[in-house]
């Protein structure tokens, strides 16, 4: 019976462009999308929203997640994969093509180890489970695109003996195009033994992590927004929707997010109203069973955009509370619609945040309970006579080094009985929002450490280390361990179609390079990561809810009449489905507003509370939402204001 079973899985993996012969008949070798067939053998269906549609349906993606792990289980149980003959799922999940799941059960309970092995030893990867078990679902990280990964697999009994040791074969396909060459090294890193350097946003920019010799190990097949993925600490990651957006004056804002795992695991979706930018952060002292509050960059959208901070609640899919950055600034520089482009978001604790805002060339302190700003830095000549002036920090030393346009400002280190703390920013080092007479001129942005003493309201500077000019985007790393500094320049060699960055790591001491990589595609942040520590052996728990959150939902138009409906025959709109929400695609602004016509009612989504300020984001074209949930029973058609004009899609649906 079990050669039949094999015989009917094959050992041919369908997505391997290298041949595997038939010699290597002890694994059986398949990937993601192979599991999806087995879907109808788990039970639990989602009770869907929109029952029919003639338009584009897509999966909901935490579902699909929690499906593919208990098909994996469903299979352990059906057929007996064993040590010997384990079932390797290649990219199980469909999002990390360079993840393998090894399933397979042993006769007692034992721990798994594996050894990927490196094109050198100090790029080799190990890894152990941190329990015992008789089943066994291992994620295998750090293998190499396009070739015949080695992996040494160890059993260990409880009493951590040696049981049983064998290799295994596990073969890759090639990278995508953009991502062949994406690293060149110029001078490699030392001593950086499991260690990856992780890269990511950009204007199209993969999120991807490569070792010291340049090759990737790591990779997300799907495209983030361009500010890229936001690390939690264990081992997740929230990761922003590219195609879904909420227009705004500039550049729209992601407001659909996955809380996603290294292996490509979908545990949670978010709809978040109005959508973030930029940047997303926990909020300290706030985890629980369900979730945790998260600080994260919005607009106040009152003519204002890249303004505001909301705090959301991921248990529940609520924005608990939204703080409005023009009541703590001067009103004269609330008249640009990008006045203040919050970049960066750090949390000192609970109710302490650090700022920095781009547009301002300021860093400022907030304390979110009291609703007040306790200091601000930035060049002199930004708040004198304002009544921010008191609230300056005061530059110590004569060689003090002034930021302009920075990026990526966190804290390094603190010291609550003295009040001070060390900051790190990118300084990008430009003038093109606004103009400051303490700026130098220079070619030429920083990786910089500031001390700053809360109490007397002090700053100096600790080191500002040169690198190539990064107009936007970058930030600086910190290695504490070998006291080296990286200068992430994440948008060097720019221009408005295109970027590239390099990555340099320096001895602050004495400002030597000590590594240097170039990177062909730019990207909003960097910094290095130990993979092993981010694998996480916990099972999905089974998914309550089809997203938690809600977008706005549209309201009954009274008003509308016997409007005439053309017939859409542009090709530039695309109508899909996916959970709750209607998706219309299109040019930014283009699509006005979206009516949900019934036999005797019309509900109508606005889009025309913003409006394009900027020729470059004019040109996006992205999905905005509707969301259907809450509508009385019935059909619906799919209708749109299209520059001005009335349209029927021809696309309808049934809630």
């Amino acid at each position: 019976m079990q050669n039949n079973i094999f015989h009917f899985l094959s050992i041919i993996s369908d997505t391997a462009k290298i041949v595997v012969k038939r010699k290597w008949k002890q694994d059986t070798c398949r990937n993601g999308a192979w599991l999806r067939r087995f879907h109808s053998k788990i039970s639990f269906e989602m009770d869907v929203v929109v029952k029919k549609t003639n338009a584009l349906a897509k999966r909901n993606l935490s579902w699909d997640s929690w499906k593919q792990e208990k098909t994996m289980e469903w299979l352990l149980n059906k057929f007996h994969f064993t040590f010997k003959n384990m079932l390797i799922i290649q990219n199980p999940y469909g999002m990390a093509p360079l993840s393998s799941m090894l399933v397979f059960g042993t006769d007692e309970k034992c721990m798994v180890e594996y050894h990927v092995q490196g094109r050198t030893e100090e790029m080799s990867f190990t890894y152990r489970t941190k329990t015992s078990a008789r089943r066994h679902m291992i994620p295998v990280f750090g293998l190499y695109a396009e070739s015949k990964n080695i992996v040494d697999v160890t059993l260990y009994s409880e009493k951590m003996e040696q049981i049983e040791h064998r290799s295994l074969v596990i073969v890759t396909n090639p990278l995508p195009e953009r991502l062949q060459n994406v690293v060149c090294p110029d001078r490699k890193m030392k001593s950086r033994k499991h260690e990856l350097m992780m890269v990511t946003g950009g204007l199209k920019g993969y999120t991807y992590a490569f070792d010291r010799d340049g090759a990737v190990r790591w990779y997300l097949a799907r495209l983030p927004r361009q500010y890229g993925i936001y690390l939690y600490d264990n081992g997740h990651f929230m990761y922003p929707e590219r195609k879904i957006n909420s227009p705004t004056y500039i550049n729209p804002h992601s407001n659909v997010m996955y809380e996603m795992d290294f292996m490509g695991r979908v545990h949670e979706v978010f709809h978040v109203r109005g959508g973030i930018h930029h940047c997303l952060t926990p909020r300290p002292g706030t985890e629980s069973e369900w979730g945790r509050e998260v600080l994260a960059a919005a607009s106040s959208l009152h003519s204002r955009m890249e303004d505001a901070i909301i705090c959301y609640d991921t248990a529940r899919g609520e924005i608990l509370q939204k703080w409005d950055l023009g009541q703590f600034f001067p009103q004269k520089y609330l008249k640009r619609k990008d006045w203040a482009h919050l970049n960066a978001l750090y949390c000192c604790d609970k109710d302490h945040v650090l700022i920095s805002l781009r547009n301002l060339h300021t860093i400022a302190k907030l304390d979110l309970a009291a609703n007040e700003i306790l200091w601000v830095a930035a060049p002199q000549d930004m708040y004198e006579g304002t009544e921010l002036e008191n609230k300056m920090l005061l530059p110590e030393g004569e060689n003090f080094h002034y930021f302009f346009q920075q990026h990526a400002v966190e804290i390094l280190h603190m010291d609550q009985q003295k009040e001070t703390i060390s900051v790190l920013i990118f300084d990008n080092h430009c003038t093109t929002k606004r103009k400051s007479r303490y700026y130098d001129g220079r070619e030429a942005s920083y990786g910089c450490l500031y001390q700053i003493d809360e109490r007397k309201k002090r700053i100096r500077t600790v080191f500002s280390i040169p690198c190539e000019l990064s107009p936007t985007r970058s930030n600086v790393y910190v290695d504490p361990d070998r006291k080296s500094v990286f200068t992430m320049a994440g948008s060097a060699d720019s221009s408005e179609l295109y970027d590239s960055a390099y990555i340099s790591e320096w001895d602050p001491q004495n400002g030597e390079l000590l590594s240097k990589y170039a990177v062909k595609e730019g990207f909003f942040q960097a910094f290095p990561i130990d993979p092993m520590k981010y694998i996480t052996e916990q099972k999905r728990k089974m998914p309550l809810d089809l997203h938690k959150g809600r977008l706005r939902p549209p309201v009954r138009n009274e008003s509308l009449g016997a409007v005439e409906w053309k017939k859409m025959r542009s090709k530039e709109i695309r109508i899909s489905v996916v959970d709750d929400l209607i998706l219309v695609q299109a040019q930014d602004h283009k699509v006005e507003k979206v009516f949900l016509v019934s036999q005797d009612m019309v509900w109508e989504k606005d889009f025309t509370n913003t409006h394009q300020v900027s020729e470059v984001f004019a040109k996006m074209i992205y999905d905005v939402a509707v969301p259907v949930d809450g509508l009385p029973a019935g059909r619906y058609q799919v209708n749109i204001q299209y520059e001005g004009e009335y349209f029927a899609t021809n696309k309808w649906f049934v809630c």
